[in-house]
């Protein structure tokens, strides 16, 4: 059985977007605004042999990349911009 599931990182991350992701679908403090079900959030998890690539997508079409590539190479970015 194959599990998905988000690191401590990764879900800071989400909740850090959901927080400040302006949207119709969004109320204050990043809580979805989607009915009884939600599904306002789509999340995506594709395995492949190095890792598993992590989409999260909105229901306005904003998405949200939490692959540990791209969150590594976002940090590299904010660095080199820092300097």
């Amino acid at each position: 059985m194959r599990r998905f599931a988000l690191d401590d990182e990764q879900e800071e991350l989400l909740r850090e977007w959901q927080k400040n992701h302006d949207c119709k679908f969004r109320r204050d403090a990043g809580y979805r605004d989607g009915g009884t079900f939600g599904g306002i959030d789509t999340f995506t998890f594709i395995p492949t042999s190095v890792e598993m690539v992590t989409l999260v997508k909105c229901a306005c079409g904003a998405e949200l990349d939490l692959s540990p590539e791209h969150i590594f190479f976002e940090k590299l970015k904010r660095k080199d911009n820092s300097k």
